[in-house]
């Protein structure tokens, strides 16, 4: 169900009621994210090649990070630590706009 005027209710009263995503950490603190590569497009640019990387957690919270680092294919489980930048509504959903990601390896016993 999407939203639309005549439904008698604001859009902050549906995405609330919709919405399960929520904001994750501090603008400025380096959060560690489990999630799984739902979205990825990229661009060339003028400095080289730009992805732009939609992120979902298994709480479905949303991350998005645009930037040279490719973080993997659509589908993929990653593990990175990264930036927190912003936190805003990305196409009506809550997303924590995230820089500077460090895939994490796991070790190997």
């Amino acid at each position: 169900m999407t939203y639309h005027p005549n439904m008698g209710i604001t859009r902050e009263l549906y995405n609330e009621q919709h919405v399960t995503s929520a904001y994750q950490g501090d603008i400025g603190e380096r959060i560690e994210i489990k999630a799984k590569v739902k979205y990825q497009s990229g661009s060339l640019t003028d400095w080289g090649y730009k992805f732009y990387v939609t992120l979902e957690d298994e709480m479905n919270n949303l991350f998005f990070y645009a930037g040279s680092v490719d973080l993997g294919k659509p589908e993929q489980q990653v593990s990175i630590r990264a930036t927190v930048t912003r936190h805003g509504l990305k196409n009506g959903k809550r997303t924590t706009y995230v820089s500077r990601p460090l895939k994490l390896v796991k070790e190997v016993s």
